[in-house]
């Protein structure tokens, strides 16, 4: 999503192996009811601030001390 805003349902034909990956995707009932199989892989914070850095800058426009001032203001609440 570019806006924040949930995107719209997508129609998927399916291979036999899925791939769903992102921040929130395993908080959908309707994803989770879809797949027989899922797992997480815990990513330390360096490799998700450089993600979502790089991300926000190419995908979005906007600028990297922008971003970086965003995240820091957000940690308090993540070490609850």
């Amino acid at each position: 999503h570019d806006t924040g805003a949930i995107d719209p349902v997508e129609l998927i034909h399916p291979n036999h192996i899925v791939i769903v990956e992102g921040l929130h995707p395993m908080l959908d009932k309707d994803v989770i009811e879809s797949l027989d199989f899922t797992f997480y892989i815990d990513v330390s914070d360096p490799v998700k601030k450089a993600w979502k850095i790089q991300r926000d800058v190419a995908e979005r426009g906007h600028k990297e001390e922008d971003i970086i001032a965003s995240i820091e203001s957000r940690m308090p609440d993540s070490a609850l």
